[in-house]
């Protein structure tokens, strides 16, 4: 039997935004950035972003249902809550490696867009 956890405080945001990052499952979030309602979206990379003090999720251009999404780019601020899931259908696990650091997320400056 799925069941399903939602997430609504940042701290746990950010758990389940890197737990579906390693594991390729799909993740459910609900962000005014992304439109109205829930979207299922696979998570690219995670990071924190020392110069705007927040944590940047990059996203598959397109959510689970093959639609494209309004912009692949969210912060954390602009998530108001994820729902993860127990157990994931085959349509629910992302055919792609995703990007994720080992330990530290890894940060870039906005001016260069280069690592540090």
């Amino acid at each position: 039997m799925d069941t399903r956890y939602f997430a609504t405080s940042k701290y746990e945001i950010v758990k389940e935004l890197l737990r579906s990052a390693g594991s390729g499952n799909a993740l459910g979030i609900w962000s005014p950035t992304l439109g109205n309602g829930m979207f299922l979206c696979f998570i690219k990379q995670v990071w924190r972003d020392e110069d705007e003090e927040d944590v940047v999720v990059i996203l598959r251009d397109n959510e689970l249902t093959g639609v494209e999404l309004q912009t692949h780019v969210l912060y954390l601020h602009e998530i108001e809550r994820v729902c993860s899931f127990s157990s994931s259908p085959d349509g629910m696990r992302s055919s792609k490696e995703p990007e994720v650091s080992s330990k530290e997320p890894e940060v870039r400056s906005k001016e260069s867009g280069q690592h540090r």
